[in-house]
């Protein structure tokens, strides 16, 4: 064996290179350096060269693609996301917000999640479900105290669609005001109760 052997001579003994390897893989020379740096990629030396086999290869690409890479211990964004039962799109935009702290991807790595960072979110993403039924609760109550209706509650007295109760207020047929900022929903549409007609019989 010499001290440089060609790829002919490599491939002639079962052996791939590392540029036969990071073809097979899909990924650059660099990647697949690290990858039997890190033991995630078998190799051995022949001569002056890093060799690899067909079947080490296959076992690494099973095993850890590396166009799907995040940190270690970290969760991708399909993992995040069956992790907290929601879609990917959820997590991706929780993670623009700034609302679920993620590593900045890096081409070919995408988002990581640390886990704990997802749990604490996920945690928040299941507490306005409580809190907004209170809330619509709270609403409902302070609306009848003082005499409206919610454009929902109007429309069902009268017997038509939100939509179509929306479009006599747009056209002034419907009188209904904007609630302020003192109240429960700044700016939501309110309907006096004595300005909605009895529905006909």
């Amino acid at each position: 064996m010499t001290a440089y052997e060609s790829s002919e001579t490599i491939h002639a003994a079962g052996f791939l290179t590392v540029l036969d390897a990071a073809d097979a893989l899909g990924v650059t020379r660099l990647t697949v350096d690290k990858m039997i740096l890190d033991g995630r990629l078998r190799a051995e030396r022949r001569g002056r060269r890093r060799v690899t086999k067909k079947e080490w290869v296959a076992v690494s690409h099973r095993g850890r693609r590396p166009q799907r890479r995040v940190p270690a211990g970290m969760l991708t964004v399909s993992e995040a996301a069956e992790r907290a039962g929601v879609h990917h799109t959820t997590i991706r935009k929780a993670i623009r917000d700034g609302r679920l702290p993620a590593t900045t991807p890096a081409w070919p790595n995408g988002y990581g999640i640390e886990p704990a960072a997802l749990a604490a979110w996920a945690s928040q993403l299941r507490k306005p479900n409580i809190s907004a039924a209170t809330q619509h609760a709270a609403v409902a109550s302070w609306r009848r105290a003082n005499g409206y209706l919610s454009v929902a509650e109007a429309a069902e007295l009268l017997g038509i669609t939100r939509q179509a109760l929306q479009v006599r207020i747009s056209r002034g047929t419907q009188a209904a005001l904007r609630a302020g900022a003192d109240t429960p929903v700044p700016g939501a549409w309110l309907i006096r109760e004595a300005d909605v007609p009895e529905r006909p019989s």
